[in-house]
């Protein structure tokens, strides 16, 4: 079997264009699983339909073997650095206010206070 030929420029092995797409890949395969928890908090929040559930699909996926690899901690890490540690959680829970109090009571008349008459005198003139 004949060996491909390498070629140097500059005194650089060059790679082949091959080489260059798996370590494209690669880079956002791992870029992806660690910002995995993110991307799922975002497809869950979008509006329903089939986009959102075929992007759950996806980022649970992706979630469950970030978290299986513990890929998911270097971003835990720094979300609790900035104090924000709790931005990936999704929270299910809708909160309604209680209904404002209704107080029977009659409203208590303010005393109007008398104009106070100008002192025209009481200025001194030019």
């Amino acid at each position: 079997m004949a060996r491909r030929r390498e070629v140097e420029i500059e005194g650089r092995r060059l790679g082949s264009a091959g080489h260059a797409v798996v370590v494209m890949l690669l880079a956002l395969l791992i870029g992806l699983l660690l910002d995995a928890p993110g991307l799922h908090k975002t497809a869950y929040n979008e509006s329903p339909g089939t986009h959102r559930s075929v992007a759950l699909a996806l980022t649970g996926a992706l979630d469950s073997t970030s978290h299986a690899l513990r890929l998911d901690r270097p971003r835990h890490w720094v979300k609790e650095a900035l104090g924000r540690q709790g931005d990936d959680s999704i929270n299910t829970v809708v909160a309604v206010p209680a209904p404002a109090r209704v107080s029977a009571k009659e409203p208590k008349a303010v005393p109007a206070t008398p104009a106070k008459p100008k002192d025209d005198d009481a200025a001194p003139k030019k």
